[in-house]
């Protein structure tokens, strides 16, 4: 699988965060571990107080980004963020937050079906991404989650795009 390389625009996201080790309490892909419950956690709130939101682009695309600290390597903890794509920065709630992505160049993977199953992002940094001469840069990546995705119950029919910002090597 090769990655499509693209130039893309600062992002601007509102939307919530968790920081920890998303995986202690659940497998990949359930609503039972830290990231199932931060989307869960999201999605109640734009239920809820999607009109609270100003500015999005649209309701259709959710991001959830990865984000590398310190603590990645020694303890496996990172910060994961959900949320929607704002047209400009703008006043958010209390309850939520803002995060900007700057400008960069980003290997784009499409992943689907089984393969969201198996250690898909080990595979793009130890192998996809090196045999492109391409190296991750910035220490964040996040998913794009569209129409293409039809949920954790729906795997097999599903797709999303990973991005990751990279430096030639």
């Amino acid at each position: 699988m090769k990655p499509k390389i693209i130039e893309h625009e600062q992002i601007i996201l509102a939307g919530i965060s968790y920081y920890g080790d998303p995986f202690g309490s659940g497998d990949a892909w359930t609503q039972e571990n830290e990231i199932g419950r931060l989307w869960v956690r999201f999605s109640e709130y734009l239920k809820n107080h999607k009109e609270k939101i100003p500015e999005v682009k649209t309701f259709s695309r959710m991001f959830e980004v990865h984000i590398t600290h310190d603590e990645t390597m020694e303890k496996g903890f990172f910060e994961i963020f959900t949320g929607v794509e704002l047209n400009k920065i703008t006043a958010l709630p209390p309850q939520l937050l803002l995060k900007i992505l700057p400008r960069a160049t980003y290997a784009v993977f499409t992943i689907n079906g089984s393969m969201m199953n198996t250690d898909w992002e080990m595979k793009m940094h130890r192998e996809l991404l090196p045999e492109a001469g391409l190296k991750a840069n910035m220490g964040y990546e996040f998913q794009l989650y569209d129409e293409r995705f039809k949920g954790v119950d729906k795997m097999d029919e599903s797709e999303l795009d990973v991005y990751i910002p990279v430096i030639k090597l």
